[in-house]
């Protein structure tokens, strides 16, 4: 496995939206690799787009996004991936008609070839469905190779946007038991917005809330879990599962 490069990502009071229209309202907040950042709030608050805006999928208005102090806030989405950025979207990123070896190797880049065998070890049933197309996958299969695409450029932070969406119980808790695995076994950074609140708060080291495009709240799990009325305001639960 390739040696993981440290970073530290930098997110100060971002402004961003779509065709003039403004989505985030000076979000600011910070990631190194080896930390875990859940994302929480209800739809359309911004969570999608501030993983978005990272990788330069927005309208950039103002503020700054850094990684270890150099401004990313002009560079092209390839250029942030090359830096060391994986990204995978809510719309799940699979050629539906290359194999998902042919998916894998597509996203290689200037990797080596034993990155694929590292994303088999991590998904057992890509390996076993390596010869399948993408659009012969089940969705849980989709959202793994998703993800190993993701990995295929060594990414020192890894940004995901609702991969549990759409899974059944069971395989919602397999990928994110696999995500979970990789990231402690790797080391890397990673950034997680999901709508299950009782994930996040068990994955993350610090927790953000978005509220209509402007931070809520950030601080860590046990921070949060303290604050039930915040929680029932800007999420609408009253209580969280033991």
């Amino acid at each position: 496995m390739t040696e993981l490069k440290q970073m530290t990502l930098t997110v100060d009071d971002l402004l961003a939206g779509y065709d003039g229209t403004r989505i985030l309202e000076g979000v600011s907040f910070s990631l190194k690799t080896g930390e875990r950042l859940g994302v929480l709030g209800r739809n359309g608050m911004g969570k999608t787009t501030t993983l978005a805006s990272i990788m330069g999928l927005t309208e950039f208005q103002g503020g700054n996004i850094a990684v270890d102090g150099q401004s990313i806030s002009a560079m092209s989405t390839f250029q942030r991936a090359r830096l060391g950025l994986g990204y995978v979207p809510q719309t799940r990123d699979v050629f539906p008609s290359l194999t998902v070896e042919e998916n894998l190797l597509s996203a290689l880049g200037k990797q080596p070839e034993s990155r694929i065998e590292h994303a088999y070890q991590l998904f057992p049933r890509l390996k076993e469905r390596k010869q399948n197309y993408g659009n012969q996958l089940s969705g849980g299969e989709q959202q793994m190779l998703s993800v190993a695409r993701a990995l295929m450029g060594n990414p020192s932070i890894l940004i995901l946007d609702e991969p549990l969406e759409g899974l059944s119980p069971l395989l919602a808790e397999q990928l994110m038991t696999d995500i979970e695995h990789l990231v402690e076994t790797s080391g890397m950074g990673c950034i997680l917005v999901e709508q299950h609140v009782d994930v996040v708060l068990r994955f993350a080291t610090r927790v953000i809330i978005l509220e209509r495009g402007k931070v809520a709240f950030y601080g860590t799990p046990a921070e949060l879990e303290q604050q039930p009325k915040l929680l029932e305001e800007t999420i609408g639960l009253q209580k969280i599962s033991a």
